[in-house]
């Protein structure tokens, strides 16, 4: 396929009526798509002037499929048409004859066609990615140089050299290698075509740029004229000098002559028409004129030989302009004019979507050489942009009124009622070299290119196509882009095919998924046309400049305006105008991304990196050039916010450096104004881009008015609210309400709580605020300037003098700081609450006594989206008349008092009862408290009474000075709040954040830091590196060496006598080729499938058991688009279930599922090279059929697979408290009553619970997944310990759970550890209790473990840790205290944890028994109390029941509750520890010990905060059981020791005296009310929790409690 060149040649050798021979060269393409050739090939890459799209062929390889497609179509309309030609995206490797080097060009939007084997690629494109194409070849040039016949990359430097193949220019291409696919980074890339999304070849754009550069007479326009000075906006044009230079007509006349008309005859024209539009049969005393926009060229002709994009547009779309005439298509033009090529049949000679004319006698086609088309009569008429500018009807001047009137309303709403650009200080006219005002540019319509998600099949009759090969074929043609098929879109989203047609219409279709992305990931995506919001319509962007002298307070220069269509602007200050880029970037992300953006010839406006910015953000850049028709209608507005500024700063004598905020206020205005336009149709220009009402609420205050504002950093006895000026709305910068305020020191900073100036304030007889006014606007113009100059050079220091004597003066007649009852209270209130006159509270209500004082996060606004801030409730709130506002009741749901809440910026507001108390629950920490963790630091401050660097030098102490005094930070905290606090509090709560700090604001050598930042810093240093080392280098699992590689792994094996890790290797291979597709050697993987790899990793089961497992290296691979979660059952629900089995004597059977990821399809579509270990298919491609472990999504496939299965064909449940407990309605034929049989999923052990048990697991899930034979029957080992069924005392048949085997094993790996250390384990003698007695690891001043040691330490812990799992909850509280120090182990903590070692040695003889033994409550401990009179009475409190529940089936167990706490027992925080056991029945189920969150100061408040853990833990119990199916009809018993705590939760009538455990106050009390737990007393020497608070020493007390909890436990030994 030889393109146009192949035309000229056939044409040359022949005519019409001639007989046209074949091309050879196309046939020879043609008939070589036929080769079976699987080789890579060099083919050449042709240069195809006659193409405007490129077109690759065969040996390419593909980075991306669109999705979209195209009907292609040769140069002879008698040739089959391509159907379905698909767009890709591809990568071809160029190898320099010259350099011996290889670069990979890359193409983007190109058409695919594997029947060809070379590529064509026009220049033009090539030269719009940014390339020097020169390709006329060296031969004819006079002077030949090196870079002519080259493409050039300016980026890069990079030639690539052209070669001729006959005629036709080009460079060699091929497809990329394994290596270069593998290593894409290591090679030069080069992008022969743009960076765009979709590429449009007939966007009228490049006719338009062409033209722009041509006069009428077909000239290049002259540079020196252009350069010229020129007048614009700023000098003051006259409304008929801005008419003339915007309108730009020239006047037609029929017998052809062309004249330049004048404004006037302009206006007389447009009365004619209109008065020809009264009377059509009016006779015309001159030929009707025909009005061309001036320097118009005829139309291209557009080449015979092109690919097309077709898409609608509005014939009669205006081509607006202002203050000139909007141009409109009549009917009949509309219906002539001609459109984009398209390449069906003609329906008539007059082919209206051609740029080809045919002779009305003949039919044939001729070119055209003018911009006229016949009409019917044959006469000449307009072409499409003649007949544009016809002014004939009524809408014109209609047009023209509304958009005047627009012109008008928009300037009154910015504030300028005229364009004035004086020169002035401010702005001064320096744009000599601008162009000249503008009218508007042509507002077109842009389509949305519609994306295929199909792939068609293309060049289905390519046996015709070669048989036809007579007829002469060029640069292809490609017809419309195919979108998604309606009925594809209804079959994918289930919805009516009806409803999806309007979908499609209504919707867009900006990017696509690659359908392999391994690649195009390497290049690089682009979805930033996603990220922003989409803008319909066309902005304008100019930039604002200034006076050189006059920068503003912050800096800045200039400013870029950005204008829609309809009126909205955006203003970005810029300190230079090479910040363009950045300013484009801030008004995308803040306002978004327009169809159309219009700027003028300026260089930083059209840089490459501009174009290539807005090429990823889907915008399209038009440049306009000097002196064309349309106009930029940002340098209108410009003029228009010049003049509004220059207002606002000059009637409120605001300083002139204050420009760019009240450019910014401005803009915000005009914004929010809903003008009388009819462009708006009654919205605001907000409204039409954002699509959403705009908020005025901080808009409301007037430019540089006079505030005050709330200032927290003034000391006694100085005021803390301050005189200000207002600026505007802080944007960027603190929240929606804040607002720019010039302070005294004319500093502008930015505030929330402000207020206006009241009358008296503002009263002229009120000389104190006059006085303090006047003194604030003279430090102001010394420092800032005024409103007409620039400042004043002036002395520092005296200026500061002046300032602070402005900012210390107090004025002690002023008036109070006083608000109006509908602003913000007063921040001078007192901190006591409302009392009579002996003293005592109005109120003695139980309920406000729990509020006032409460200190919590509350919202700020009527919604939360202004956020919150911490306040404190200080007293009730009170009318005028000092009455408590609103009426008490003990239910705060239902109270309508009111309270007075104190912030800390120092304002008081006004809530009711129950917004505290619904902010109190939910914002408070597990503990009751709020979070106090520090989360940044934001500024510090120094006080006089801080240690000066040169008195610390004068001073004769030895060393340096250890103290922190005079030094303040401002702390920002978790819960979103900041305030300041002294230096010795912020070090003790977080001394590396502050260290680090220090460090970054060069404080480190400030006495108060030098002493301690540098050994903090080095100490946090060895910290990190130490367990970071630790991490990496572990090695160990259950005291077993883990090999990592299978070297390492057969000499373990040698090493340790045995062939366990060979074994396990031999098995895994012999069972993972069920997960693979071997294809033949040699042939490729499917399309759309991604290359992955894996690898063999070792591993040792809770049972000691080696394992050897071929895993997918699923971290190299692409994350899936969906959660890859997979459960497993919990500890706790196979506890709850073997204790249910027991109750109704059914049997339980176990099984293991073989190879359970293998038994799962793979959702992802992956292949591997197979490497040596799969034997005879090494170098294969072997696809992953199946789920393999390491893959990111294997988990969630075999999880999902298995849970459809369960539901599907075996019709389970899952239960909503545990997703991996599955149970279903049964019968027991012995008792003949319902109940539920359950079956326990953990990954691939399964626990079946019924009277059928071995027929669920043989008969239903063996029918669909390979069980291990060895596996099915009672169980036995479970999760590393034996399970077993024994007989109690009483008779009663019960579940135990032993870890006796695995301690064992866990013992002799350890002890063989400790030998190859140098330590031992201890003897029976010593090892009486797991750890040593009065033993605090906290205060471990031993020496550091090395990483080494560090890495065995951690390999023990997790041991020990499995054990508590497992039962042994002796040992329980011992763990957790040694693993709080896996950060920084020592030696001690390591020889502690030989002492457990030591002590489960001898102690390993120990199993927990489920007992289904039901419990008897002792008689009057747990009476139901009578909440009635209590303030939870008159709500009749119950508890709150799953809606979705199962029904209940089975007996009922009894929940049974201990709960202790160790006040204070950390030595070094002081944190109190919570523990806590809970039965069902007699079966321990859970176990809990954990230090508390907070420090409490009494025992009171530490066993409250135990309580309250325990009790939303027995919470979520009860609803687990119920969400299992069993009945839950009775409270849990729970069991304390500490009678105040009980007291206060059981007696309904008891009143909090500890305001600081309120939260677990009302929490526990709330739940005795409704019956969901009922507390009583037990001894401490009988409360089993109080084993799980702190060691206990060896002796009766710890044996008894150890008996409540384990069985046949050897306490001592002989």
């Amino acid at each position: 396929m030889a393109a146009s060149p192949a035309c000229e040649l056939v044409h040359m050798g022949g005519g019409v009526g001639q007989d046209v021979r074949p091309n050879e060269a196309v046939v020879a393409a043609i008939v070589s798509s036929f080769s079976t050739r699987k080789t890579r090939v060099v083919i050449l890459t042709e240069l195809d002037s006659h193409a405007n799209m490129v077109v690759l062929g065969r040996f390419v390889t593909i980075i991306r499929r669109t999705g979209r497609s195209v009907d292609v179509q040769a140069f002879a309309e008698d040739v089959p048409t391509m159907k379905s030609v698909p767009l890709v995206d591809a990568v071809v490797a160029h190898d320099c004859p010259c350099t011996q080097t290889t670069t990979l060009l890359i193409f983007t939007n190109a058409l695919y066609v594997p029947s060809m084997e070379h590529n064509l690629i026009p220049p033009f494109i090539m030269r719009e990615a940014g390339l020097i194409v020169n390709d006329v070849p060296k031969f004819q040039l006079e002077s030949p140089t090196t870079d002519d016949h080259t493409i050039i990359d300016p980026v890069t430097n990079v030639r690539i050299h052209l070669s001729l193949q006959s005629t036709f220019s080009g460079f060699p291409t091929r497809e990329l290698t394994s290596r270069e696919l593998n290593n894409i980074d290591d090679y030069t890339k080069i992008w022969l075509t743009p960076r765009v999304e979709h590429w449009d070849p007939y966007d009228d754009f490049y006719a338009e740029q062409e033209r722009s550069l041509i006069d009428n007479d077909g000239n290049l326009r002259d540079n020196d004229n252009r350069r010229q000075k020129k007048r614009r906006v700023d000098d003051l044009l006259s409304e008929d000098e801005l008419f003339g230079l915007v309108s730009n007509v020239q006047v037609k006349f029929e017998d052809g002559y062309v004249k330049s008309v004048p404004v006037d005859y302009v206006e007389a024209l447009i009365d004619y028409n209109l008065s020809r539009c009264a009377d059509e049969s009016a006779p015309s005393e001159h030929p009707d004129p025909e009005v061309h926009p001036a320097q118009v060229p005829s139309t291209p002709t557009s080449s015979v030989a092109s690919a097309t994009l077709t898409s609608s547009r509005a014939a009669s779309e205006p081509m607006r302009g202002y203050p000139g005439v909007p141009f409109h298509l009549s009917n009949h033009d509309a219906d002539t004019a001609p459109g984009r090529p398209q390449f069906d049949t003609p329906s008539s000679p007059r082919e209206a979507g051609r740029d080809v004319l045919h002779d009305l006698s003949t039919g044939t086609p001729t070119t055209p050489v003018c911009t006229a088309s016949p009409d019917e009569s044959g006469a000449p008429r307009l072409g499409r942009r003649a007949a544009a500018t016809v002014l004939d009807d009524e809408a014109t001047l209609n047009a023209t009124l509304q958009q005047q009137a627009a012109h008008a309303a928009f300037s009154r709403a910015a504030g300028a009622t005229s364009v004035s650009h004086d020169a002035d200080e401010l702005f001064r006219s320096h744009h000599e070299k601008e162009p000249l005002m503008r009218g508007d540019l042509p507002f077109d319509v842009q389509r949305e290119i519609l994306e295929d998600i199909h792939e068609d099949c293309f060049c289905e009759e390519l046996g015709e196509f070669v048989a036809r090969a007579e007829y002469v074929i060029g640069a292809v043609t490609a017809g419309q882009v195919k979108d998604i098929p309606a009925e594809l879109l209804a079959n994918v989203w289930q919805i009516k095919e009806s409803d999806a047609e309007r979908t499609l219409r209504q919707t867009t279709r900006r990017n696509t998924q690659s359908l392999n992305s391994t690649l195009s990931r390497q290049f690089g995506t682009n979805d930033r046309m996603l990220r922003y919001q989409r803008l319909d319509g066309t902005f304008y962007t100019d930039t604002l400049k200034i006076n050189e002298k006059c920068t503003s307070y912050r800096g800045n220069k200039c400013a870029q305006v950005f204008v829609s269509d309809k009126g909205y602007i955006f203003v970005c200050p810029m300190r230079k105008e090479s910040h363009y880029h950045d300013a484009l970037k801030q008004f995308s992300k803040k306002v978004g991304a327009p169809e159309i953006l219009v700027c003028d010839g300026a260089k930083t406006q059209k840089k490459r990196e501009v174009k290539d910015y807005l090429n990823q953000i889907g915008t399209r850049l038009k440049v306009l050039e000097l002196r064309t028709q349309w106009a930029n209608r940002a340098e209108l507005w410009i003029g228009i916010l010049k003049e509004a500024v220059r207002r606002d700063l000059r009637m409120s004598h605001s300083p002139l450096v204050f420009w760019d905020y009240c450019l910014e206020r401005r803009a915000l205005i005009i914004n929010a104004t809903a003008r009388d336009n009819f462009k708006l149709q009654g919205q605001t220009p907000h409204m039409t881009v954002h699509g959403q009402e705009p908020d005025i609420s901080n808009l409301l205050f007037g430019w540089f008015e006079w505030v005050y504002y709330l200032d927290d950093s003034t000391k006694f006895p100085y005021p803390r609210e301050c005189l200000g000026r207002c600026l505007g709305p802080s944007i960027d910068e603190g929240n929606e309400m804040a607002q720019w305020i010039v302070a005294v020191t004319g500093e502008v900073i930015s505030r929330r709580t402000i207020r206006r100036l009241t009358r008296d304030e503002l009263s002229p007889t009120n000389t104190a605020e006059a006085h303090r006014r006047k003194t604030f606007m003279e430090n102001i113009y010394r420092k800032r300037g005024t409103s007409y100059q620039l400042p004043c050079p002036s002395t520092g220091e005296q200026i500061a003098d002046d300032i602070a004597g402005v900012g210390n003066e107090v004025h002690w007649n002023e008036i109070p700081f006083n608000l109006d009852a509908h602003e913000e209270g007063s921040p001078d209130v007192p901190d006591a609450d409302i009392v009579d006159e002996y003293g005592k509270p109005v109120s003695e209500n139980s309920l406000t006594d729990l509020l006032i004082g409460a200190e919590i996060l509350l919202p700020q606004g009527e919604t939360s989206d202004e956020g919150f801030a911490s306040g404190k409730v200080i007293r009730q709130s009170v009318d005028e008349n000092g009455v408590a506002r609103g009426q008490h009741n003990d239910n705060p749901l239902f109270s309508t008092r009111a309270y007075d809440v104190l912030f800390e910026d120092g304002c008081v507001r006004e809530y009711a009862a129950n917004v505290i108390a619904e902010n109190v629950l939910s914002m408070a920490d597990s503990s009751g408290h709020l979070s106090n963790e520090m989360e940044s630091i934001v500024s510090h401050q120094r006080n006089g009474d801080a240690v000066s660097k040169e008195d610390a030098a004068k001073s004769k102490c030895k060393g340096l000075f250890k103290t922190t005094k005079g030094w303040s930070l401002l702390v920002k905290f978790r819960e979103g709040t900041s305030r300041w606090i002294e230096l010795k509090d912020a070090k003790q709560a977080n001394p590396v954040m502050v260290a680090n700090y220090a460090y970054a604001s060069d404080l480190e050598d400030e006495p108060a830091f030098a002493w301690w930042v540098p050994y903090t810093l080095k100490k946090a240093d060895a910290i990190i590196k130490s367990v970071n080392s630790r991490v990496q280098r572990k090695t160990h699992k259950y005291g077993i060496e883990v090999p990592r590689s299978f070297k390492e792994a057969m000499a373990l094996d040698a090493k340790n006598g045995n062939d366990l890790w060979r074994k396990a290797y031999l098995k895994e291979m012999s069972q993972v080729n069920v997960a693979f597709e071997y294809l033949a050697r040699g042939q490729r993987a499917p399309e759309g499938w991604k290359k992955a790899s894996g690898h063999i990793i070792w591993d040792v089961k809770m049972d000691f058991t080696r394992k050897a497992r071929w895993v997918k290296d699923g971290h190299r691979t692409a994350a899936p688009e969906s959660s890859s979660y997979a459960g497993v059952v919990s500890r706790e629900s196979i506890r709850i279930a073997l204790t249910y089995a027991a109750l109704h004597g059914l049997p339980v059977v176990a099984a293991d599922i073989r190879n359970a990821y293998l038994s799962a399809p793979s959702s992802e579509k992956h292949y591997i090279i197979c490497g040596p270990e799969f034997g005879e298919h090494e170098g294969c491609v072997a696809l992953i059929r199946r789920a393999l472990y390491g893959g990111k999504a294997a988990g969630r496939d075999y999880w999902h697979y298995l849970r459809k299965i369960m539901h599907n064909d075996f019709g389970f449940q899952s239960s909503r408290g545990d997703p991996d407990v599955w149970f279903r309605e049964a019968r027991n034929p012995t008792t003949n009553e319902l109940y539920y049989e359950y079956v326990l999923l953990y990954t691939d052990d399964i626990l079946a619970i019924s009277h059928r048990a071995e027929d669920i697991i043989r008969g239903e899930i063996g029918t669909k997944f390979m069980l291990k034979e060895e596996s099915i029957g009672p169980p036995s080992q479970y999760l590393g310990g034996k399970l077993s069924l024994v007989e109690l005392a009483n008779g009663t048949k019960a579940w135990s759970f032993s870890s006796t085997q695995y301690v064992k094993e866990a013992v002799t790996n350890a002890e063989k550890l400790a030998k190859s250390i140098d330590m031992s384990v201890p003897g029976p003698r010593n090892s009486t209790t797991p750890i040593s007695r009065d033993y605090r690891p906290e205060i471990d001043t031993t020496s550091e473990l090395t990483p080494e040691m560090a890495s065995h330490y951690y390999s023990l812990i997790g041991v020990l840790r499995w054990i508590v799992e497992l039962g042994r909850v002796d040992i329980c509280v011992e763990v957790s205290m040694l693993s709080a120090h896996l950060a920084l182990p020592r030696q001690g903590h390591l020889e502690q944890v030989f002492h457990i070692i030591g002590y489960l040695k001898h102690h390993h003889n120990a199993c927990m028994v489920f007992d289904p033994t039901e419990w008897d409550i002792p008689e009057g401990m747990f009476e139901k109390e009578d909440w009635s009179y209590s303030p939870y009475g008159c709500e009749e409190l119950c508890e709150e029941l799953p809606p979705n529940m199962p029904k209940a089936l089975g007996r009922e167990m009894r929940i049974r509750v201990f709960v202790d706490s160790d006040h204070a027992g950390d030595s070094l925080t002081r944190r109190s520890r919570t523990g806590f056991v809970v039965f069902l029945n007699g079966a321990p189920i859970y176990w809990f010990s954990k230090k508390q969150t907070s420090c409490e100061t009494s025992t009171y408040g530490a066993e409250f905060v135990a309580m309250k853990v325990a009790m939303e833990y027995v919470r979520g119990l009860r609803y687990k059981l119920r969400m299992m199916g069993m009945p839950v009809s009775e409270p849990a018993y729970v069991l304390g020791d500490n009678q105040s705590v009980l007291a206060n939760t059981s007696n309904p009538g008891s009143v909090l005296k500890k305001k600081s455990a309120a939260i677990a106050y009302c929490f526990v009390r709330e739940g005795c009310a409704r019956d969901e737990w009922r507390t009583g007393y037990i001894n401490t020497n009988y409360n089993v929790a109080d084993l799980f608070t702190k060691p206990l020493p060896s002796g009766e007390k710890r044996d008894r409690f150890i008996s409540c909890l384990l069985h046949y436990l050897v306490r001592r030994a002989d």
